[in-house]
């Protein structure tokens, strides 16, 4: 499977700005999230979540908080339905 490494507008806002935005991934999409946001929370799907050396497996209702420093977390589609999550502030 061929893996797209995506920007979304909605990650180039600031932190603060970006805060409630939606983002909306298909299988095969990887995105870097950047700026780091305080955390995500998985609206629907499955996410694998690859930051600082981990990975962290979330399914739709679950979430995740940030602290800030290392790497910026990569998120992509685990199993084949979209993955929408939001950014926490």
């Amino acid at each position: 499977m061929e893996l797209n490494i995506s920007k979304r507008a909605a990650w180039r806002l600031s932190q603060r700005q970006a805060a409630g935005a939606r983002l909306t991934l298909l299988r095969g999409e990887v995105h870097r999230l950047n700026p780091l946001p305080a955390g995500i929370f998985v609206i629907s799907g499955c996410a694998w979540v690859s930051w600082n050396g981990q990975d962290i497996l979330l399914n739709q209702g679950e979430g995740i908080q940030f602290s800030p420093g290392g790497y910026d977390p990569l998120i992509s589609v685990l199993g084949t339905a979209a993955l929408t999550i939001e950014l926490l502030a």
